[in-house]
């Protein structure tokens, strides 16, 4: 989402300078001089305010080659059949998926794992595997036909989306109308997968 949001953001406010920090560790915004952060998961107990954007979650996908050669799966247990690509902060031992009657967990076979969404959607359209990925993420690779949703009964559990920044006695301005342009359109993007 974020190319997106820095696009709009860089058209609406050309003069106002943006730096990014990407990282999988929790920041501390205060000590480190951190504006705002966008975090994925449920909130600690903070000092944090908090703004909720909407969920995401994880579902399996694949390239129409990779199942063409390997077979589609119909049933969770055939993960173990199956190369899977693994993302680390989902858990390096299992998936747990949710359906029609509950939670399940399958002990998918180690194929590769990573910390870098990027890289396992490239491998799974290269036709390295089956990949649990945001489903808001693969939209446009579900449009071009390099991406087929497997098993789309399950998914990961919801995880909420929230900005989060330092209590200030006034938010400035810049953050202000980033709080405002980016939380819009993270909202509209990620609309489609509220319950």
């Amino acid at each position: 989402l974020l190319p997106e949001v820095i696009a709009a953001f860089r058209k609406a406010y050309p003069s106002i300078q943006l730096e990014l920090i990407l990282t999988d560790r929790l920041v501390d915004l205060v000590s480190e001089g951190i504006d705002l952060a966008l975090r994925a998961g449920h909130l600690k107990d903070s000092t944090l305010i908090s703004k909720r954007l909407g969920s995401i979650y994880f579902g399996a996908f694949a390239s129409p080659k990779y199942l063409k050669t390997h077979g589609h799966p119909t049933h969770l247990k055939d993960f173990k059949e199956h190369s899977c690509l693994r993302f680390s902060s989902l858990g390096a031992e299992a998936w747990t998926l949710h359906g029609p009657n509950g939670a399940t967990t399958v002990k998918p076979p180690q194929s590769i794992l990573t910390n870098d969404l990027q890289l396992i959607k490239a491998l799974a359209i290269e036709s390295m595997g089956i990949a649990l990925l945001p489903t808001y993420y693969c939209k446009s690779e579900i449009q071009s036909s390099k991406l087929v949703r497997v098993l789309p009964i399950w998914r990961t559990q919801l995880t909420p989306v929230h900005f989060v920044y330092p209590q200030h006695k006034f938010v400035s301005k810049k953050q202000s109308a980033f709080l405002n342009l980016a939380g819009d359109l993270i909202r509209k993007n990620l609309a489609s997968n509220e319950e």
